[in-house]
């Protein structure tokens, strides 16, 4: 056994330090590893162009200046209408038609839909996309087949990334 310097007792073997020994987490061993250590020497910034930022570490957080997606739009072609109006049974005038990038520039009234593709604009008055195979067409109106809540297969404005969110914290290693 060997004997430490200062002390008359012999050193503990493996065995005997993990018997009494308490067990540290792996965060509680890093903030003692780390706690021992002299902070780091601040180091420039530099503004790269992203495909060079690979590897590279944030200076800074990079926050979002605008939201995701821009606008409330349609998560899938349908028909989009004020949810809490219709019975199943009801009929629903079509009254025209969204298309992402070309917004319909009325506005919805009772017992009225408006066509909406994928990514277009919810026309105003509207709340609800019901997916065009849930329908049933009568000539220039619809008939919803299932219930829908209000709200279904509408994407909100910032729901993606919402403006002044951080999207990638100051620190963070960049990948591809």
């Amino acid at each position: 056994s060997t004997v430490s310097e200062g002390d008359d007792r012999p050193a503990a073997t493996d065995g005997e330090r993990s018997a009494h020994a308490p067990m540290l987490s792996v965060d509680q061993a890093m903030q003692a590893i780390t706690a021992g250590l002299p902070p780091m020497p601040p180091r420039s910034a530099d503004d790269v162009p992203l495909q060079q930022a690979i590897g590279r570490v944030l200076a800074r957080a990079i926050v979002s200046p605008i939201d995701v997606p821009a606008h409330d739009n349609a998560a899938m072609d349908g028909y989009a209408f004020a949810a809490g109006e219709p019975a199943t049974s009801t009929a629903l005038r079509i009254v025209g038609t969204a298309l992402a990038g070309r917004p319909w520039p009325g506005h919805a009234a009772a017992g009225q839909a408006v066509r909406v593709m994928t990514g277009a604009g919810m026309p105003a008055g509207t709340d609800t996309v019901v997916p065009q195979e849930h329908v049933l067409h009568e000539g220039g109106a619809i008939r919803l087949a299932p219930r829908l809540e209000a709200g279904e297969h509408r994407r909100q404005r910032g729901e993606d990334l919402a403006r002044g969110r951080v999207r990638r914290a100051t620190g963070r290693r960049q990948r591809r």
